[in-house]
């Protein structure tokens, strides 16, 4: 892949694009933790798909739809900004970073981890800009999350939805956090019942395992889903 360097509203995006030139590359769009995290899914990726990475320094307001208080004592308060942040990707990021790649994918897909796996899902429900989404590991633990999922129906549906968790994600000693598989399954369980494929991956492990790996999972799911 060749990698590109973009500055939007004073943002860095990077950009992994297909060695020859493809205008209609499907595009994934990525949060990720470190450059190497991104230099790592996008080793990973098909060689046909355009990789959008686009780092966040403050994950606890961009990423929640809501407010609702700090999960630990030296935490931030979660910020409720997560309109906001879909609003200047949709209007404004994502818009710029394609007409200056020369991109008109096929479609677009979001790959969210952790608090970024709530934001994605809460996409579906917000906007159809994104056509496949990935909610790798997601914080669906997030207060009256369970709520709103159970209130409201995405309209249109997006063409995929990946779930996934690891297996000891459930053991945290945070009783919020500790929620997050029962969460996870019931959310995927409405999910069932919609006109959209999707799925749920359980993986060996924490939240802090493998990331990267777990979301070329993903992101391989949702190439071959639609």
């Amino acid at each position: 892949m060749n990698k590109h360097t973009l500055h939007i509203n004073q943002r860095e995006l990077t950009a992994y694009l297909p060695a020859q030139h493809r205008p209609d590359a499907p595009t994934l769009l990525v949060f990720p933790d470190s450059p190497a995290e991104a230099d790592a899914l996008a080793a990973l990726l098909p060689d046909y798909i355009a990789l959008l990475s686009l780092p966040e320094a403050n994950w606890e307001h961009a990423f929640t739809p809501w407010h609702a208080p700090k999960l630990f004592a030296k935490g931030a308060d979660f910020g409720g900004g997560a309109d906001a942040t879909l609003q200047q990707l949709t209007a404004t990021i994502l818009p710029t970073a394609e007409r200056e790649l020369g991109l008109q994918p096929q479609w677009r897909g979001l790959l969210g981890y952790s608090l970024a796996g709530l934001f994605a899902l809460y996409t579906a429900y917000r906007s159809d800009f994104f056509q496949r989404i990935a909610s790798v590991s997601g914080s669906l633990w997030f207060d009256s999350w369970a709520d709103f999922a159970a209130a409201h129906t995405p309209n249109p549906l997006p063409q995929a939805m990946y779930f996934s968790l690891g297996d000891k994600e459930a053991q945290s000693h945070n009783p919020r956090m500790a929620a997050v598989q029962t969460a996870t399954e019931a959310v995927f369980a409405k999910w069932q019942q919609y006109a959209c494929p999707c799925t749920l991956e359980i993986n060996a492990g924490g939240h802090f395992d493998n990331v990267p790996q777990r979301l070329a999972q993903a992101a391989a799911w949702l190439i071959k889903a639609a």
